[in-house]
């Protein structure tokens, strides 16, 4: 079938002419139908109600970014950004072409406008938040352009435009069922981001949790950094076992490791909630601390660092932090004697970048984290964000 799709092509127009010769010859050669501003008929209606439409009628978005930010609307955004924003909301396939070296244009192709540079910034960390190329060249554009449009024909083909006697109502009906299976795969992805893995106890986690331990460790060993590791809770008596024989029994001998413990202080007045079968479960956890501090002192070729804390403020929740981005957490629940329960409920894994729900969960244990380690006064944000990342 004779298909051809039609593309919306935005940028700024005068310092990119030559680019946007280049694309629009691309696309012609690749028998799609170009739309841009040199394109736009003359017309008494409202500029962007006329943009809105044109890109409403397009398969595919392209957009192009070289050292400017472009002419303002009446509310402060440049058309292009606006384009491009409309485009994201009403899902249309995009590619997106950043210039490789701004700084190299020539000054009458670059922004002058702090303002409007700040703005220029901004916009390009947005495009940047999804998949982008690069090209420095009128023709390298034109070719990675081709190269990465037929790319994405090929993996998210649009409905384009046919001849009339070859459309049927079969194949109308068929784009439809299609695009519906589309959006309902798209909401099935979505979901499945915030999919959070769960376990019933600490003992069902730990394959999970040592899986991941080992994974990171040899990851900082390839890369030459730190592993680093947080722990936080009353059920260290239970968990820290479990750390001690992975680093006294495995090969960590060329590996920096640092392992920070914070645990609620006896002494304070949130001990007195709990029961007495507590004050011996933290004798268990210090005796093996001790043990294991002796051990890394005569163990050769370590490079172990091992930091204590008590906090004086019990959290509801309690778990593991490896390298800031993989998080086992756990929950403390009362039983119906009013004794608390520690290790014994579920645990869940979060990972750092897979959502926001699992970035903000490990944000929240960072954070309180800290605030224990520092008794309750945390200094400041910048102070906490820089040590939270030593």
């Amino acid at each position: 079938m004779n298909k051809k799709y039609q593309i919306f092509l935005s940028s700024t127009y005068m310092d990119l002419i030559e680019e946007r010769k280049e694309v629009i010859q691309a696309l012609l050669e690749l028998d799609c139908i170009p739309v841009g501003m040199e394109l736009f008929p003359a017309a008494d209606e409202d500029q962007w109600t006329l943009i809105k439409e044109l890109i409403d009628n397009c398969d595919y978005y392209i957009l192009i970014v070289g050292g400017r930010y472009g002419s303002l609307s009446n509310i402060g955004m440049s058309y292009t950004q606006m384009e491009y924003e409309y485009a994201l909301k009403k899902g249309i396939p995009i590619l997106s072409f950043l210039h490789k070296n701004p700084g190299n244009l020539p000054k009458d192709k670059c922004e002058t406008d702090s303002k409007k540079q700040k703005r220029l910034d901004e916009f390009k960390d947005l495009v940047q938040r999804k998949l982008c190329k690069f090209w420095e060249s009128p023709k390298e554009l034109g070719s990675v352009v081709s190269r990465s449009l037929i790319q994405l024909i090929k993996y998210k083909p649009r409905i384009g435009w046919i001849k009339a006697d070859e459309k049927t109502i079969e194949h109308l009906k068929a784009i439809e069922e299609l695009n519906d299976l589309k959006s309902k795969l798209e909401e099935i992805q979505i979901k499945s981001k915030n999919f959070v893995q769960v376990f019933q106890n600490f003992e069902d986690g730990w394959p999970t949790i040592k899986k991941r331990l080992q994974a990171n460790l040899d990851e900082s060993r390839n890369k030459g950094e730190k592993l680093k590791i947080r722990a936080l809770g009353l059920c260290l008596h239970k968990s820290f076992p479990q750390l001690k024989n992975f680093i006294l029994n495995g090969n960590v001998s060329d590996v920096k490791i640092e392992i920070r413990l914070s645990i609620l202080d006896p002494k304070c007045e949130s001990w007195q909630l709990l029961n007495e079968r507590w004050n011996k479960l933290i004798e268990v956890y210090q005796h093996d601390l001790d043990e294991f501090i002796d051990k890394l002192k005569v163990k050769s070729n370590v490079n172990i660092l091992v930091k204590h804390y008590k906090y004086n403020h019990m959290p509801n929740w309690h778990g593991w932090l490896i390298n800031h981005r993989e998080l086992f957490l756990g929950s403390c629940i009362w039983d119906s004697n009013g004794s608390l329960i520690a290790g014994q409920n579920i645990y869940k894994y979060y990972q750092y970048g897979k959502s926001e729900l699992h970035n903000n969960k490990i944000r929240l244990f960072k954070t309180w984290f800290d605030y224990g380690r520092y008794n309750g006064s945390i200094k400041s944000k910048e102070a906490l964000l820089y040590d939270s990342l030593k």
